[in-house]
């Protein structure tokens, strides 16, 4: 599993600019994944907006060097020469194109993908659909709406019987429902 949020159609939320660092023009980056170490790597361009919802006006930019520093990822992009515009980039959104996330494996899946899915009991029980993802320190949980009330199941593969089209089928451990009353 590997988390991300999607909220504008064809990208990806993958981090938020917290910081500029240093005078180079270098900026911290938070990525919701919660993974630093495979934030950069794969992708050919970053996409940054003022805002998550963003839908259009998107800066683009070229990832020229990167490296992990705790928890977050400190970046130069080509389009920060100075500390003054990597100023001027904190609080980004960055977001990446849908087509350039890494492949993954059959048994792996993009948390966002479970957005708007039904959550079915292995007895055909709906208990809820997926509205969003929540995370929770090192462990992210699906917030499912369940007749206007919610209630948080962690995305473990464990739980997880079949993933169809729209819906996920799971066989949760006894108990695991009442915690959310």
């Amino acid at each position: 599993m590997v988390g991300s949020k999607k909220s504008v159609p064809g990208f990806i939320l993958i981090g938020k600019i917290t910081k500029p660092h240093g005078l180079r023009g270098e900026v911290k980056i938070f990525p919701f994944s919660g993974d630093p170490d495979s934030f950069i790597a794969h992708y050919p361009s970053l996409h940054l907006a003022r805002d998550e919802q963003e839908t259009k006006n998107f800066l683009s930019s070229r990832v020229e060097k990167a490296r992990v520093q705790g928890k977050q990822v400190i970046v130069r992009l080509d389009l920060c020469a100075d500390r003054n515009r990597a100023e001027q980039f904190a609080g980004f959104f960055v977001f990446v194109q849908e087509c350039d996330l890494p492949k993954l494996p059959d048994d792996e899946f993009y948390l966002y993908e479970l957005i708007g899915k039904q959550i079915i009991d292995t007895n055909g029980n709906l208990i809820g659909i997926v509205d969003r993802i929540l995370e929770a320190g090192s462990q992210e949980l699906l917030v499912l709406n369940c007749q206007g009330r919610e209630v948080l199941i962690p995305p473990v593969s464990d739980f997880i019987v079949t993933m169809e089209e729209d819906r996920i089928i799971v066989d949760l451990p006894p108990g695991l429902l009442d915690i959310n009353r």
